[in-house]
């Protein structure tokens, strides 16, 4: 992995800094998380899940999915609790949450398979759990990650084209001046995110 000092990255207004780069591999340090995991803070939807498009996908590695579920009742919470029972780890130390992961599980859930008075997360978690506490979610966070990026076949043919791939609701590759160069259209089967 080539070295970079000092330099930054934004996505989705989170500014990162870099300490590598490699052909789909970005190693950076975030440090909104880092304060986050130091004050033990629980507002995790101050951490924004990196956008998905038809165009480019992104991945953290490693991760966990931690469910951040509203508990303004004790029925919710028994509900939520019936659901998360058995598979995941329940951390109480929030006010007005409650928040449910599973280390290790990265799965990003479908939208309506979790209940709900939850939202989810995939945060960086460490790579050795060795001398951890699992019931604390802080001990397993980390500020420093890889993100993966991963390119669909359709939009590398675009750019190899001279095109710039659009993923406004469909795919569509454009020139310079935002003229359709391929038309719209999905990408086909088995062209999805690397």
């Amino acid at each position: 992995m080539e070295e970079f000092h000092k330099s930054r990255w934004a996505l989705e207004g989170i500014t990162y800094q870099v300490s590598g780069l490699s052909d789909h591999t970005i190693k950076v340090n975030d440090p909104a998380l880092k304060s986050l995991i130091e004050l033990t803070g629980c507002d995790f939807s101050s951490y924004i899940n990196l956008p998905n498009t038809l165009s480019v996908s992104f991945t953290i590695s490693p991760s966990v999915t931690f469910f951040q579920c509203l508990t303004s009742s004790p029925e919710l919470e028994n509900q939520t609790d019936k659901y998360f029972i058995g598979n995941y780890t329940r951390f109480r130390g929030c006010q007005g949450y409650t928040v449910y992961y599973s280390y290790p599980n990265n799965q990003v859930p479908t939208p309506g398979s979790y209940p709900l008075n939850c939202e989810f997360f995939q945060l960086p978690v460490v790579s050795s759990v060795e001398g951890r506490n699992l019931s604390d979610p802080f001990s397993l966070l980390t500020s420093d990650f890889s993100i993966g990026f991963h390119v669909s076949e359709a939009c590398l043919a675009c750019h190899a084209n001279g095109g710039q791939c659009s993923h406004a609701r469909d795919f569509q590759c454009l020139n310079d001046r935002g003229e359709g160069l391929l038309g719209r259209r999905r990408p086909e089967a088995g062209t999805g995110f690397l």
